[in-house]
């Protein structure tokens, strides 16, 4: 009869082991997905900055309004993920359905914004040495004439984490 019981306990004491490693294995597998997702509110894109310029481009004005701001993105449980800051320019004074616009993405990490969006198609341009590297900062600004903003909206969007 102890024999009987010795070997009932250590089959009783395996079967626990073992049910304790599969539930660990399903919980740390799924529980990450159990945790009650908090009440979804409406999320609005709240510009951090907002100014207004007027431009040169081709010897004509242009009035401009430039929104920089943050984009936060949410998982589903509503718990921030990822955040993306951008930098809108849009021509005042014209309807939106009329406007085109384009999204501009820059590369980063490690690559500075700077070329993108004040030495190419930005209303601003950096002045730089010809056929020289980037001098750090601070930058002389001019209006960049070969700007597209007389043709379209710009958008320029950084990385997420950058």
């Amino acid at each position: 009869m102890t024999k009987f019981f010795h070997s009932f306990y250590r089959i009783l004491g395996a079967c626990i082991i073992f049910l304790a490693l599969i539930l660990s294995i399903i919980f740390f597998t799924y529980g990450r997905n159990i945790a009650p997702a908090l009440p979804a509110e409406p999320r609005t894109i709240v510009p951090d900055s907002i100014t207004h310029h007027v431009q040169m481009i081709h010897g004509k004005k242009y009035a401009y309004t430039t929104q920089i701001g943050t984009i936060t993105l949410y998982d589903e449980h509503n718990r921030p993920t990822a955040t993306m800051s951008y930098t809108a320019n849009i021509l005042d004074n014209v309807p939106a359905k009329k406007r085109p616009i384009t999204f501009l993405y820059n590369g980063g990490p490690g690559a500075s914004s700077t070329m993108l969006r004040m030495a190419s198609f930005g209303p601003k341009r950096v002045i730089l040495n010809n056929h020289a590297p980037a001098s750090p900062a601070p930058y002389n600004l001019i209006d960049n004439q070969y700007s597209l903003l007389n043709k379209t909206d710009l958008v320029f969007i950084d990385m997420p984490g950058t």
